[in-house]
This record gives structure tokens, sequence and C-alpha cells, in this order.
């Protein structure tokens, strides 16, 4: 029974080993073998070993993933090389175009600076010109003589329509004065009260003063003593001798009016000052 046991050992040893390499054989597509071990009689045995399915699938897919790539990578980097090349040559193209609209605005800025300086050249050639010939120099105009028998604006009886000509009175003092309408009522004396209409002006024909224009807010008849205390001593000495309802026209040197201190900046210091005066009333 011994001897019947050590026979089928190597039998089933010799047929199941073959069977089933070559069943593995015939599943896998690509057989690997690896060298068999020697045995400790050292015979070498010729047979081969397959490599685990899982193993050779490994392989596989290693071996189709290494292909893979070996096919896309070669295409995908000339491709993005040629983007490179592409976007540094419109790089230098957009450089080349700044620079050419640098150089046309450098350009234009010289030429507009040019044109500028040669246009103030003959602005200012031209002016020189003209005022050397005389073209801005004001007109000299003579002053118009005034007189007090002079038209001024806004007076109560115009000068020009009284005919003939009224007659001009001028005292020792420098007052002048002139009779444009006689009253018929009573006649004002000195240091008595009066009441009048006036309207003054300055010698060019301001009006400073009315008591008959409403810009100068008093447009009421003014009432006062004929004295140096209430009035300028012009009128102090012009006004008495006229008669209620007449018109008087008064010209009064500095001296007799104001002087060098005006009651307003709108009457000149030391200025010949024109007062018509229409007595209205003596009280």
């Amino acid at each position: 029974m011994a001897s019947k046991k050590a026979t089928k050992r190597p039998a089933s040893t010799t047929t199941s080993r073959p069977a089933s390499t070559a069943t593995r054989a015939s599943t896998t597509s690509r057989p690997l073998t690896t060298p068999t071990r020697t045995s400790t009689a050292g015979s070498a045995n010729t047979t081969s070993r397959p490599l685990k399915p899982s193993s050779s699938k490994n392989s596989d897919n290693s071996l189709e993933r290494s292909a893979s790539e070996s096919h896309v990578l070669p295409a995908a980097r000339p491709v993005s090389a040629a983007r490179s090349v592409e976007q540094q040559r419109m790089s230098r193209q957009d450089v080349r175009m700044q620079r050419r609209a640098e150089m046309r605005r450098r350009r234009n800025t010289v030429s507009f600076s040019i044109v500028l300086v040669a246009l103030i050249g003959i602005v200012a050639i031209a002016l020189a010109v003209l005022q050397q010939n005389g073209a801005f120099n004001a007109p000299v105009t003579k002053p118009k003589p005034v007189s007090i028998l002079s038209d001024f604006p806004n007076q109560i009886v115009a000068i020009s329509s009284i005919k003939p000509a009224p007659k001009v009175i001028t005292t020792a003092d420098g007052l002048q004065y002139v009779d444009l309408k006689v009253g018929t009522g009573a006649t004002a004396a000195a240091n008595q009260k009066v009441t009048v209409n006036y309207t003054g002006w300055l010698t060019d024909g301001t009006v400073f003063d009315s008591s008959l224009i409403a810009s100068f807010q008093h447009q009421q008849p003014a009432s006062f003593s004929l004295d140096t205390n209430s009035v300028i001593k012009g009128w102090v000495e012009g006004v008495p001798g006229m008669k209620v309802g007449g018109i008087r026209r008064l010209w009064l040197p500095a001296a007799l009016a104001y002087g060098a201190n005006p009651p307003s900046t709108t009457i000149p210091a030391n200025a010949t000052l024109v007062f018509d005066i229409q007595l209205v009333s003596i009280p």
C-alpha cells in the first residue's frame, strides 16, 4: 500500500500542473514566463510558470496607457508651442503699433506747438504795427463846455427853450444865478423859512440828489431856513429874492458848496455844483 501511494503522487504531480498551465496559457493573451527553480538534486526543470491573470491585466493596462500617452503627448506639444509663438508675434505687433501711435502723437504735438507759436508771433507783430500806426489810441475828444446856461438831464425847465436867453448874474464871491422862471407870489428873504423842490448836478451832467426823482427816495419838497446852520452858503445867498412859483438856477463854486468834505461819495471833493430850485411856498 505504501508503494501504491508513492506511485500515485508523481502521477498527480506530473499531470495536474501541465493541465493548469495549459488552461492559464489559453485564457491569457500574452503569457509571460519566469525561469524555474532548480531542484535539490541539481536537475533543472524546463517547464515555465505563468504569471497571475491580474498581473498580466495590470501590465496590459500600463502598456496601453503608455502607448496612449505616447500618442497624445507628442501631438499636444506642437500645438502649445505654436500658440506661444503666435502670442509672441501678436505681442510684438502690439508693441510696434503702440510705438507708432506714440510717434504720431509726438509729431502732432510738435506740429501743433509750431503752428501755435507762429500764430502768436503773427498776432504780436500785427498788434505792434497797429499800435505804431495809432489804431489803439483813444480818440481825443474835447469836453463839452458846460456853463450855467447848459442843458442838464432831468432839469425842470430846458434852458434851450427859453427865448431870449435869460440873464446871468454873478456875485463877488463867484456865485452865478439865473431866473428860468419868475414867480408871482411872495418874495423870500434872508433867514426866512422856505419850502422848495430841487435837483442837483455835477458839471458833467451827473445827478447827485433831487426831490423830484423817485430813485433818491425823498420825493417831496424840502423845508429849511435860509441860514448857514441849515443849508450850504450858496443857497443862503442864492434863494433870497425869489418869488413863490419861480425857478432859479444856481452855479456854486466849491467854496460855496461842500468844499473838501462832501456829504456823499457821489460828490467829489472841491466840486462845482449846479442846482435848479423851485420855490414852492414861504410858510
